[in-house]
């Protein structure tokens, strides 16, 4: 998927089949590329069925993973789920997103969740997250990226969803 939207903020949101919703740990993996427009926040979120998700606005709510930048620069840090001190730096050549590799671990027993992104052969992040989920449904019902004004873009590839139990071949 490629999304560019132009001059204005939209939102390009992609919601999943019931049948990849799963309510046991989970693994969420998928290729991807963003950048933040020039103004105000552009924003990535995987979300569940509890988020509100309002066009050509941030989202509200639960949600699993969060992603937010104001940045417009080569090197772009995005804050995760809202906490500061917690960031990831991707970079773009010119405007033009750079592909990186997420890998989500999802374990609703304990709320927390493994995050490892690479990009361009190199570890980005590694860390644990905490997951802003208040009702206990920590199932991703999709997807949504909301771009600002100018220059923004995401493009998402890739995208596997499956049973931290189960190995993929």
């Amino acid at each position: 998927m490629y999304f560019d939207p132009g001059t204005s903020t939209r939102n390009a949101k992609v919601i999943f089949p019931e049948t990849a919703r799963l309510t046991e740990s989970y693994v969420f993996e998928m290729d991807f590329a963003l950048v933040n427009g020039s103004g105000s926040a552009s924003e990535f979120t995987i979300f569940t069925d509890s988020t509100e998700v309002p066009d050509n606005s941030s989202v509200s709510g639960d949600y699993i993973l969060k992603f937010v930048s104001t940045s417009s620069s080569k090197t772009m840090p995005w804050i995760i789920n809202d906490d500061i001190e917690n960031t990831v730096t991707l970079e773009q050549e010119t405007r033009t997103p750079v592909w990186a590799h997420m890998k989500l671990t999802v374990d609703p027993q304990s709320g927390a969740a493994e995050l490892v992104i690479t990009q361009n052969g190199e570890e980005k992040y590694n860390g644990q997250i905490i997951m802003n989920v208040t009702d206990g449904d920590y199932s991703a019902a999709g997807m949504n990226f909301k771009a600002v004004k100018s220059y923004s873009r995401c493009q998402f590839d890739n995208i596997r969803i499956y049973s931290a139990a189960q190995e993929i071949q």
